[in-house]
């Protein structure tokens, strides 16, 4: 997803979760724009799937409306790395990291 609402009535875009299958390692990150990071995740279950969604909160307090930037690196099991051409990202970075931003609505 590009944009969620932590505050909305609607559950299905009250948080920015990352989607995949089949990751062997993944790690993602979330910056605000001083470029701190305020929430990351590498967690996967066991279909390779990643497991944790971000709240639109930092040490428990809620984040402002905002547009965030977020960088992934991932590699899928038959040891290929992800790096999400068919979704619109804003680019890679020469670390192998992709990344795009997230809208955070209130």
């Amino acid at each position: 997803p590009n944009a969620f609402s932590p505050t909305g009535s609607c559950n299905e875009v009250r948080f920015f979760k990352p989607a995949g299958i089949n990751l062997s390692t993944y790690r993602i990150e979330v910056y605000n724009s001083h470029g701190n990071v305020i929430w990351s995740s590498k967690l996967l279950d066991e279909e390779g799937a990643p497991v944790e969604q971000w709240d639109g909160t930092y040490k428990n307090n809620m984040c402002q409306q905002d547009v965030y930037v977020w960088k992934v690196r991932a590699t899928f099991r038959d040891g290929s790395i992800w790096n999400n051409d068919d979704a619109g990202v804003r680019g890679m970075l020469e670390s192998g990291q992709v990344f795009g931003t997230v809208s955070l609505i209130r």
